[in-house]
């Protein structure tokens, strides 16, 4: 797993064990088609169905208005309150594969403590 954290750009050295929110968090002024292609790149999948569910998955999320910088870091949303929208989204949008809706949950956990490298 270090390994795919790190080709990724997570950084997983001494590893942030608290959120970065608000404007504080470097991730606050990205918008939803940057967090978006960052978290399909994140699930590294190859299968385009997949693909395609995670790209549905995060539309869902953005029209939600979680899915951009300032959503996703927000001080008035628990961690638990992102990630349970993200599970809800996924479910509408067909992704059934556990592994996949684990790593976008990773994704969210790493930009509310700032240390995921979003390019």
């Amino acid at each position: 797993m270090g390994r795919v954290l790190k080709k990724v750009g997570v950084s997983h050295g001494g590893g942030a064990t608290t959120e970065v929110l608000g404007s504080a968090n470097p991730f606050f002024k990205r918008t939803g088609a940057q967090l978006r292609t960052a978290a399909t790149k994140f699930t590294q999948q190859t299968d385009p169905v997949i693909l395609t569910q995670v790209r549905d998955t995060l539309t869902l999320f953005a029209i939600k208005r979680f899915f951009n910088g300032a959503g996703v870091t927000s001080a008035a949303l628990t961690g638990g309150e992102v990630e349970g929208n993200l599970v809800q989204c996924a479910r509408k949008s067909g992704l059934k594969a556990q592994p996949v809706i684990a790593v976008l949950k990773q994704f969210v956990r790493e930009l509310r403590m700032g240390t995921v490298n979003v390019e």
